[in-house]
């Protein structure tokens, strides 16, 4: 059995380097180096927003932390804005035809205003301390 080399094969480049690619025809990458490069390089500025939205989230969330440790239910919108909070980083928008914008930052709660922000508060993110498992299991086990 004899083997040969293909003689009118066309010279495939790697689309990060520009060198000749060998191996399997389907390859695409000289080296996984280029190859890594080339994904993180398109990839990045997908990555970019999303670390700004999660700081922008993060640090609202700390704010709004804070205003509830210090039992501060509401703050004028301009002071809340100066301490750094961003009103456009949200994690839920909820309906509220009575008061303004319902919005949420993880399992805080509020209520916006064209001036205002009030109705802070914490939302019920895990059963009660006297509940037990068992009362919790006891509708959907039976």
């Amino acid at each position: 059995m004899t083997y040969g080399t293909l003689q009118n094969q066309e010279v495939r480049l790697c689309p990060e380097c520009g060198a000749p690619i060998a191996g399997r025809p389907d390859k695409k990458f000289c080296s996984n180096r280029c190859r890594n490069i080339f994904w993180n390089r398109r990839f990045r500025p997908m990555k970019e927003v999303r670390m700004k939205l999660t700081t922008a989230l993060f640090h609202n969330y700390s704010i709004l932390g804070t205003l509830i440790d210090k039992g501060q239910t509401s703050i004028k919108l301009s002071d809340i804005e100066a301490m750094g909070f961003d009103s456009n980083a949200v994690t839920g928008c909820y309906s509220n035809r009575q008061s303004g914008g319902d919005f949420g930052c993880y399992d805080i709660r509020y209520v916006q205003t064209a001036t205002k922000i009030f109705s802070i508060h914490k939302t019920k993110s895990s059963p009660a301390p006297d509940e037990t498992e068992d009362d919790m299991w006891s509708g959907i086990l039976d």
